[in-house]
């Protein structure tokens, strides 16, 4: 799961410590801590799906022999 800070956070117990507009990777342990501790301060970061490649036109068709 990804996160992003939207404004400075930091816990010195647990050695936390983010500025506002990173993402990162979490597990989703580490990111129920931090949506409890300070749900205000992380939302979730959507992740667009990969999608095909552009088709190559310059390629031609291989030639059928009659």
């Amino acid at each position: 799961m990804k996160l992003k800070c939207t404004v400075r956070y930091r816990n010195d117990a647990k050695g936390l410590q983010y500025k506002a507009g990173d993402e990162f990777e979490v597990d989703a342990a580490t990111r129920l801590y931090l949506m409890t501790d300070a749900p205000g301060c992380f939302e979730d970061v959507k992740v667009k799906a990969a999608t095909a490649p552009k088709k190559n036109k310059a390629v031609r068709k291989p030639r059928v022999k009659k």
